[in-house]
């Protein structure tokens, strides 16, 4: 699992350890490649991988495959933290206060409209060639933000200056 190294330090040294530890009682590994500002949760385990692979049919490669597991449409809730996670991981909060995602898999996006519809959340998507956007509108992103448990601090520093000063200041850092 990669981030931003100044974006997602927190995300991946709290949340993303403590869920690992949570689900597969293991602690994975914690990588920083400063040159690249990346910073990765890596799990070496190869049970992890087949039960992900085989039990929960989560495709292994490339992520232009993935899609989400069927039995999280058959479920509220569930499909609100997938798509919190989906938030936290690939989406960013723009100046207008819209969560915005951009992924190279169409058959994700579908999905993920497919459930955010469901959940009456308002939001547009676009396809390009290689990648499909989903922008969700601001409202819904406050919504989603202040009621959904957003765990990525990235999005919720930019939440907090924003609704503390009522301006969003571009090209800040979570720090």
């Amino acid at each position: 699992i990669n981030g931003n190294l100044i974006d997602d330090y927190l995300y991946h040294t709290i949340h993303i350890t403590k869920i690992l530890k949570q689900v597969y009682n293991y602690s994975g590994n914690i990588a920083i490649q400063k040159n690249k500002n990346s910073i990765a949760n890596i799990i070496n385990s190869k049970e992890i991988v087949e039960f992900k692979n085989k039990i929960l049919g989560l495709p292994i490669g490339n992520k232009k495959l993935i899609e989400i597991p069927k039995e999280i449409f058959n479920n509220k809730n569930l499909a609100k933290r997938c798509i919190v996670g989906i938030i936290d991981t690939d989406f960013n909060l723009s100046k207008n206060i819209s969560l915005i995602g951009k992924m190279h898999s169409l058959k994700l996006m579908k999905q993920l409209d497919i459930l955010l519809e469901t959940l009456n959340i308002s939001h547009s998507i676009k396809e390009n060639i290689d990648h499909t956007i989903i922008r969700i509108n601001k409202e819904d992103s406050i919504k989603i933000i202040e009621n959904w448990q957003i765990n990525n601090e990235k999005h919720l520093s930019k939440y907090k200056i924003w609704n503390e000063f009522k301006t969003y200041i571009p090209f800040t850092t979570t720090p």
